[in-house]
């Protein structure tokens, strides 16, 4: 097959070779506070884990490719250089947060071309980045799923033609896969299951027209990731084979030489790492990517918690205070997010043995007004904030007996 060429980029040159260096608030499920519930709960967490954890990493972003080199061969057969150049604002944009802006860029690309799935695809992928980020999932519901039922059509007519079979393919995968995590965060298991699957199965088929198509990668590498963890996890799985290494290699394909994939792929290779126990190269990777997007809450979420695990506690805790100041400056801080960003803050300090800025966080905690929803949701962190609560009070009384011995 021909050689792609890739468009230039700003990314550091690890990026562009993919070396080892979702949601993007509380990573893999497969992390180990997330491995602490009790059986009924597991399963219940792994069917909301499969739609959302496979799919997450590669619907939050897409990388942006910058640079004047032509697009490659492998992009979609009608996307103009002027397409082309639309779309890549549009994820410039989407990965810090601009969302506005970057809506109105996928209108102008279904304008120019309203035939093409393309358009609406990338609609569907700044609702669905918007949707995650600030935990609202009811305001753009609506336009979500009509953006994305409108590239499924579109995707299946250029199906029925046959043409731009590998690309139609994929973007109708893609949608599904898009509409399988809300349809998960609903809590409809079974269903979200069931689109997850035939995601899959489209991305695959675009890979057997067109094996150089590196953004389908990100998605099928993912899967094979998480689903080889959870059968390693869930001894009432069917078996299934360890195809971990298998998936990670496909993540890096589609790092190094995805055209709209890359900075999903560095999301997701990013908790991958950390799930395998690699924090300090997740860490690397995610400060290279904020060195280009230093405002991105996609990578700062990852890299609060890798410089945790390395015990780089003074960088941890600056990335939470920013995702929570940049919250509360876009007046997007719910009470949701500012449990779980604050739980964070609280376990950094703890760790750095700052107790009393520990206990002020936790205080704060206790005074969010929580719905019984986002109780719901925020079980884990609200667990771990008792947790640590009671420490505060243990050492607070602790300090009063001995002044009181005084």
């Amino acid at each position: 097959m021909k050689k792609i060429k890739l468009a230039n980029s700003a990314f550091p040159a690890n990026f562009q070779q993919g070396a080892d260096f979702v949601n993007p608030k509380s990573g893999p499920i497969f992390s180990k506070n997330v491995l602490n519930f009790n059986a009924s709960t597991m399963k219940k967490k792994f069917f909301r884990s499969l739609p959302v954890q496979i799919f997450l990493h590669y619907m939050v972003t897409y990388a942006q490719t910058i640079g004047s080199a032509e697009t490659p061969a492998q992009s979609f057969s009608t996307a103009t250089a002027k397409i082309d150049s639309l779309v890549q604002k549009t994820i410039a944009h989407t990965i810090v947060q601009r969302y506005e802006e970057a809506l109105a860029l996928t209108d102008l690309v279904i304008k120019i071309s309203p035939d093409e799935p393309n358009g609406y695809f990338f609609r569907a992928a700044v609702l669905q980045a918007r949707m995650m980020d600030y935990e609202n999932y009811e305001a753009d519901e609506k336009a979500f799923f009509g953006a994305t039922a409108t590239c499924r059509k579109l995707a299946q007519q250029q199906l029925r033609e046959r043409r731009n079979e590998a690309w139609a393919h994929f973007f109708f995968g893609s949608a599904i896969g898009y509409e399988a995590f809300v349809v998960g965060k609903k809590k409809k298991y079974f269903e979200a299951f069931r689109y997850g699957w035939e995601s899959i199965q489209h991305l695959e088929a675009a890979l057997q027209i067109d094996p150089e198509l590196y953004d389908a990668y990100l998605g099928i590498g993912t899967y094979k990731y998480y689903r080889s963890k959870m059968s390693k996890r869930f001894n009432w799985l069917p078996f299934v084979k360890d195809e971990r290494a298998i998936g990670i290699g496909m993540i890096r394909a589609a790092l190094a030489k995805g055209r709209y994939s890359r900075t999903a792929a560095v999301n997701g290779l990013s908790w991958i790492l950390m799930d395998e126990n690699r924090p300090a190269e997740a860490l690397a990777l995610l400060d290279s990517a904020l060195a280009i997007y230093p405002t991105s809450r996609f990578f700062l979420w990852g890299a609060g918690e890798a410089a945790f695990r390395v015990g780089r506690y003074d960088h941890a805790a600056a990335h939470y205070q920013q995702i929570l100041a940049s919250l509360q400056n876009e007046n997007q801080l719910s009470p949701y997010l500012e449990l779980v960003g604050r739980t964070r803050l609280a376990r950094v300090y703890r760790a750095a043995n700052k107790m009393e800025e520990a206990c002020r966080e936790l205080e704060l905690i206790g005074g969010l007004n929580l719905s019984k929803p986002d109780r719901e949701r925020g079980e884990e962190f609200l667990e771990e904030a008792e947790k640590q609560l009671k420490r505060c009070e243990a050492a607070a009384n602790g300090k009063s007996r001995q002044t009181g011995q005084k």
